[in-house]
Order: C-alpha cells, then sequence, then structure tokens
C-alpha cells in the first residue's frame, strides 16, 4: 500500500471512528463519484470542488500539493485567485464532512497542500487494491478457489467507468488510467483462473466486453482464443484471431504479435496443450453478446438449434423461438396514445417492405421505455421472435457496426459460425434471407444514424423494426417517425404520483407541481425524483423541491441509483463537434432568454452562416429546442433549464474567464439596436 502521512496529533482517524461504533463516510470513485454517510449521498458542490475531493481520494491518504491541486484544476493557465479558490474548495468540503461527523477533521493541511483523513476500507478503490493483492497472495501458493474469490470481489467494486461524468484534469486522468490498467489485469487473471478450472464459457463472457471496448489488446485476445477454442473449436478461435489482426491492421499497420503468431499455428495445428483440463465439465453455450452499458439487455446465448448436431451438416437450423427483450416497467405511466399508435403501426401488415417506426426524442424523455413496452405487447403478432440490440451509436469508443451485429443476429438466428461470411455484403443477403419466412420484431437502440442501421432492416414483409434515436431518423428507408417531447404537468404529476404514493402527492399538490416543472417534464429527471421519494418515505415532496430549488446542486440531485441525468446529457454532449461543443456551453453560461443566429455567431466569433450550421447541430442533438423563427425567417431556438445548468458546468469546466468575457462582450454588441439604414436615393424624373 501507498506509504502515508500521519494525521496531526489530536485528529480521530476512521478505524478508531469504528472502534467507537460510529457511522464512517464511504467515498466511491469505481463508477460515478459518490460519497455515502448513513446510507444518505452527500451534496459535494460545483464540479471543481468535486475535483478537489477526487484528487485527495484517489491519494489514499498521501497529501496532494496545492500547486497538483491548482494544476489539475487549471492547467498552465490559472486564474490569478486560483490559490483563494481551492482554499475555498477545501473548506467547503471540510465544513460538509464536519456536518455529518462533529469532531473528525477530514481535510487536513499537509504543509501548503492538503490530505484527506481516510482510511482504505471507507475507499472503493482501497477496497480493490486490497481484494487483488489477496487475490495474488492466494495465487502464489496455489489457493486457486480463495484468488478467484478475491479477484471477483474486486471486480465486483466497480460499478461503471471510473468517475464516470466527471471531468478530469491530467492527474486524475493519470491516475484512471493506472487503475483501469490494474482492473484489466484482474479480469485477465480471472479468466485464465476460469480456463485452468475448465470453464471457457464463463472466462469467454468475462474477455468479450474487455476485447470490444480495448480492441489492441493482445493478452486478453490470448485469452479469449483459447476460451473460444475450448468452446467452439478451430472456428472459433480463428474468428478471434481475424478480428484482431483487422484491428491492428487497420489502426496501426502491423500484424499480431509472436505471442499471438505461436498462439495461432497451435490452433491451427490442434494442439493438444490447448484442450480444456481432463476434469472439466462440459463447457455450457458461449454467451454471443457483452453486457450493455446502460439500458438493461440480456446477454446473448448461442442458440441451442445452433450448437446441436454440429456433424449433422447444413448451416442454417431452426432456431428456437427469441426474445431478447429487456424487462419492461411494471410501472408503466404516460405515453398511452404513443404506444396505441405504435401498436397500430406495427401490428399492420404493410403493403410492400417492411414496417419501420422511428422514435426519436432528447436523451432522457422515454424512448427506449416506450418501445420495450410496446415490443412486450406484440409477442403475438411477431411469434419467431423479439430481438433487441443496443448500438451504442452515442459513445465514439463503442458504438456497433452493422457488420458485427450482422453476425451476431445470424448467429442468434441459428447459423453455424463456420458459415457466417466475411463479407459484409454475403452477411446482409444471408441475414435477410434467415428472417424471409418468419415474423420477427427488431428493436435497434441507441441508433446514430440511418447509415448505421439500413443493413439490419429485413427485407421481407412478415418483420418489423423499431428504431429508437435521439436524431430524427428512418427517412431514407420510409420508417414512420414518432418525435417524443417531455411530458404534460397533469401527466408528469401522475407519473411522481405513481413513483412516490399517492397519498403523499395528494397532500401536497402545489409542491408536486413544482418539483414536476424543476424536473424539466422530462421522463428520466421525473423517475429519479419520484425513486428518491419513494426510497425517503419520511420526506415531505416539498423537502425535494427545495433541495432542487439550488440551480448550483439540482444536477447532484437528479441521481438515483443506475439513473443519472447528467450522464444521459453527457452522451449527447460528447458526440458533438468541437464547434458545436464550444457553442453549447458558452450559451449555458451567457443563458439568454433566445438564441438568435446573429448571437450564436457572435458567441463563436464565426460568421452567420457558420453558426446557423452549428446551431443546426445542436438542433439535431436535441440540445437546444427551436422556438419559431424571426420575420426575416432566421431561426430561433431556447435553451431548457435543465440543459442550461448542465452547459454551465461545462463552460465553468472547459472555458477559461477570458473566453467567456470575449463571448459575453461579442453577445452584448448583438442586443445594441442596429444603425438605420440610409434612405435610397430617389430616380431623378424624367
Amino acid at each position: 500500500m501507498h506509504d502515508r502521512k500521519l494525521a496531526p496529533r489530536g485528529v480521530i482517524l476512521p478505524k478508531e471512528l469504528r472502534r467507537r461504533g460510529r457511522k464512517t463516510v464511504e467515498f466511491g470513485v469505481l463508477g460515478p463519484l459518490q460519497v455515502r454517510h448513513a446510507g444518505e449521498n452527500l451534496l459535494l458542490g460545483t464540479p471543481q470542488q468535486q475535483l478537489v475531493l477526487v484528487l485527495l481520494v484517489v491519494n489514499l491518504g498521501r497529501a496532494a500539493s496545492l500547486e497538483g491541486v491548482i494544476y489539475e484544476l487549471w492547467g498552465e493557465t490559472p486564474p490569478p485567485s486560483a490559490v483563494a479558490k481551492v482554499r475555498g474548495y477545501a473548506a467547503a468540503l471540510r465544513r460538509l464532512f464536519e456536518s455529518v461527523q462533529p469532531g473528525v477533521d477530514r481535510i487536513i493541511r499537509a504543509g501548503s497542500g492538503y490530505l484527506l483523513n481516510v482510511d482504505d476500507s471507507e475507499v472503493d478503490l482501497g477496497q480493490f487494491s486490497q481484494d487483488v493483492s489477496h487475490g495474488r497472495r492466494a495465487l502464489a501458493v496455489g489457493d486457486l478457489p480463495a484468488a478467484r474469490d478475491s479477484f471477483e470481489q474486486a471486480l465486483g467494486r466497480w460499478r461503471g467507468t471510473m468517475l464516470d461524468g466527471l471531468p478530469r484534469g491530467p492527474l486524475i486522468a493519470s491516475r484512471c488510467s493506472t487503475v483501469e490498467q490494474d482492473r484489466l489485469a484482474v479480469i485477465d487473471s480471472l479468466a485464465e483462473l476460469q480456463l485452468r478450472q475448465g470453464q471457457p464459457a464463463q472466462a469467454s463472457a468475462l474477455i468479450w466486453p474487455q476485447v470490444h471496448a480495448e480492441p489492441l489488446r493482445e493478452q486478453s485476445y490470448a485469452l479469449l482464443m483459447r476460451a473460444r477454442y475450448q468452446v467452439d473449436g478451430v472456428a472459433g478461435a480463428l474468428d478471434v484471431y481475424e478480428t484482431l489482426r483487422r484491428s491492428l491492421a487497420e489502426q496501426l499497420g502491423i500484424e499480431p504479435g509472436a505471442e499471438l503468431q505461436r498462439l495461432h499455428r497451435a490452433v491451427l495445428n490442434r494442439d493438444r496443450a490447448l484442450e480444456p483440463p481432463d476434469s472439466a465439465p462440459p463447457p455450457p453455450a458461449y454467451p454471443e453478446q457483452p453486457p450493455p452499458p446502460a439500458y438493461p439487455q440480456p446477454a446473448y446465448p448461442e442458440p441451442a438449434a445452433a450448437t446441436a448436431n454440429r456433424a449433422g451438416g447444413g448451416s442454417l437450423r431452426e432456431p428456437p423461438v427469441l426474445c431478447t427483450l429487456p424487462p419492461d416497467l411494471p410501472d408503466f405511466v404516460g405515453r398511452r396514445p404513443e404506444a396505441r399508435l405504435l401498436r397500430d403501426l406495427l401490428a399492420r401488415q404493410p403493403r410492400a417492405g417492411v414496417a419501420v417506426v422511428a422514435i426519436a426524442g432528447r436523451g432522457g424523455v422515454g424512448k427506449t421505455t416506450l418501445g420495450v413496452h410496446v415490443a412486450h405487447g406484440l409477442q403475438a403478432d411477431y411469434p419467431d421472435g423479439q430481438i433487441y440490440v443496443d448500438l451504442r451509436g452515442y459513445d465514439r469508443r463503442r458504438a456497433a457496426t452493422a457488420y458485427e451485429v450482422l453476425g451476431r443476429l445470424l448467429r442468434l438466428l441459428g447459423v453455424d459460425r463456420s458459415a457466417v461470411s466475411e463479407s459484409a455484403a454475403e452477411r446482409t443477403e444471408r441475414y435477410r434471407d434467415a428472417l424471409a419466412r418468419r415474423r420477427v420484431l427488431l428493436v435497434l437502440d441507441n441508433v446514430a444514424s440511418d447509415r448505421q442501421i439500413r443493413p439490419l432492416i429485413p427485407g421481407g414483409r412478415g418483420c418489423a423494426v423499431i428504431a429508437i434515436s435521439r436524431a430524427r431518423l428512418g427517412a431514407s428507408f420510409g420508417a414512420h417517425l414518432l418525435d417524443l417531447d417531455v411530458l404534460d404537468g397533469p401527466t408528469a404529476s401522475g407519473l411522481l404520483a405513481h413513483l412516490a404514493g399517492t397519498s403523499r402527492t395528494e397532500a401536497e399538490p402545489g409542491a408536486v407541481a413544482e418539483l414536476a416543472q424543476l424536473c424539466g417534464y422530462l421522463p428520466l429527471a421525473l423517475r429519479i425524483a419520484g425513486g428518491r421519494l419513494a426510497a425517503k418515505p419520511h420526506w415531505s415532496v416539498g423537502k425535494l423541491v427545495e433541495l432542487l430549488r439550488d440551480e448550483r446542486a439540482r444536477l447532484d440531485q437528479l441521481s438515483h441509483h443506475h439513473l443519472d441525468l447528467r450522464s444521459s446529457i453527457t452522451l449527447s454532449y460528447r458526440s458533438l463537434p468541437q464547434d458545436a461543443q464550444r457553442l453549447f456551453r458558452r450559451l449555458g453560461a451567457l443563458e439568454p432568454s433566445e438564441i438568435s443566429l446573429r448571437l450564436a455567431a457572435a458567441v463563436l466569433d464565426s460568421s452567420t452562416a457558420d453558426a446557423e450550421q452549428v446551431l443546426e447541430q445542436l438542433v439535431d442533438a436535441r440540445l437546444v429546442q427551436v422556438s419559431g423563427r424571426d420575420p426575416g425567417g432566421e431561426l430561433r431556438c431556447r435553451l431548457d433549464d435543465l440543459l442550461r445548468l448542465f452547459a454551465g458546468e461545462c463552460a465553468e469546466r472547459e472555458e477559461t474567464p477570458h473566453q467567456l468575457a470575449a463571448a459575453r462582450a461579442r453577445a452584448l454588441r448583438t442586443r445594441a439596436p442596429r444603425p438605420p439604414r440610409p434612405p435610397r436615393p430617389r430616380r431623378p424624373s424624367r
């Protein structure tokens, strides 16, 4: 473990708190930042204040210098008030912890810097490191079950991407990268253990998401090749090798390393060293689809019909009835007219072509919830299967291609792996042929563009597609577009009542109406607010309203378990080009009541033609709303409150005070009245 600085004399240590039976604070960084005391999430203040805390937490008891904190927050160009601001953030954090643990000094001055008085057992990162150390010690003495238990416990402490949704300066980014490499090493160690214990299918399921996220990590590919060889034979292992070889050639222009090439030759020679241990139980079917990052999605097991009787010849076998839909919400509320319209459109047999509906809307508006709910209600209309695919179109690093999805769907539909072509065109033909005589409903979620899913549209009339996207798509293949907006006031209040309980909401109708308004009538925000009230039966609705009235902490409050509004908006923001990101965050800092082309051009310091193109990108991403056009026909937009708060956070994090001041000055000049045009000269009379 790290060398620790001793706490000053008189400071109560966390171990002493536990000895006295008092509740300690739990710090979570292996996922979105989370600090809890007595089961409650603490409000951590502004993003910059949170960064100060994170820098202290990830140091695990070592001091952070004042210079390092300033560099983390502002890089090479700190403001003149940087020292005072850091001191203020530290004082605010000290007051926060003092309010929940009187007498315990958590933030300690160490020279010119600061030290977090924390024990490893209070930080999930410290617990992760301890688990890994225990696992490695057990592995060194040959205690495989104990090593496996420790590694599984270590990985179980992760709640998602480390510090997801929080901006990272150079120091925190470096620490996150190191910890992520530690996590990948643990996955490799656990997969190796599973292979040694004769469980290649479990190893495959563990490694698959890793190679998808880190497509150039050769060590993970070697483990996956060995696992696939034991499950699927030579063809499965070669499929993995070829995927890596293409990635390396396309991205780096190199061939796989010597170790992978030796393993490739061993696979071709059917080396007996690659066989599972003699005592190993027969492996179950290989789970093809990795776990999804957001919406619950079951793994895709290879259909039984595709794996049964491999020696019987024929590459396409009749698959069982398929249903890979995520679970329907038992408390589905609202959207009844939209659900009825979708059912009517999809239950009818089109005269020509395949029935396709596209559900569009901003993040958090309830598109996936509606699409999955409708799909569950159409199982009788599509008796051959209902298939859900998350294309992750708004995650630039992990977006699924039609090529890889086609391979997955073909195997799901009963096509042997050996018969899945390397040609994209042949995969599409085979896929459409497999669906030609079936009635299957496909739900394609998080679609980025028509191009991403065009090859996935079936050719037969018996199938249907629900395409879900933040963008308005589907025009190129004749989709019926359903554009979702936020809920109206009564429906939003009804959703809150359903989640929190009618007896509570009926007692405070005014507070419920204000809560719906503070949530922007957005279903995701409403569901978070309702979930928090349900989890806090001793809270009044008015208490949550009071918390949300503080704009500085509103986005912090709109987070509950796996639901997080800030993360939802972040996906749209990160998918934007740089100029669009810049315009969005500067508008958040300026807080205009209406956005004109002149204002956008001033904020960007560009021409109105260029500004119009950038503003349209924000409209397409659903980060600004069109409010109309001025008398001259120019676009007018607005920024709703929740998006404005997020944009303001981005501006505080990514813009310098000088840049914002210059943008504000240019914006103010657009409000000055234009000088009147000089009168046209009269034509001389003849």
